[in-house]
């Protein structure tokens, strides 16, 4: 029978954090030139996990999320009060975008 290696923490966070940067786009290679335009300096929206806040819910349909950064609102989100329907009014959540469109919210 083979033997199992056992890896350890910090590989596995490491590689984890490599997959999800690759996975929202966030990886790049440093110091690398192309002619392509760098895709964080372009706008395509936001992308990254935001701080937010449950704004209002519409007619029980949309819910109204304002993005924000630094404490400044910055963004607002408008979701399906079906795809998220534990959220209050005035609730404080997390938003993962992805140029500009929501992923999850929790």
């Amino acid at each position: 029978m083979a033997e199992r290696t056992q890896i350890g923490r910090r590989t596995a966070l490491t590689t984890l954090g490599a997959a999800a940067a690759t996975a929202t786009g966030l990886a790049g290679a440093a110091g690398a030139t192309t002619d392509e335009p760098d895709p964080a300096s372009r706008d395509d929206g936001l992308t990254g996990v935001y701080d937010g806040t449950v704004d209002r819910i519409v007619d029980g349909e949309h819910v109204v999320v304002l993005i924000e950064e630094g404490g400044a609102v910055i963004d607002q989100q408008v979701v399906s009060a079906d795809e998220y329907p534990g959220l209050d009014e005035g609730e404080a959540v997390t938003v993962f975008l992805y140029r500009g469109e929501v992923l999850v919210i929790w």
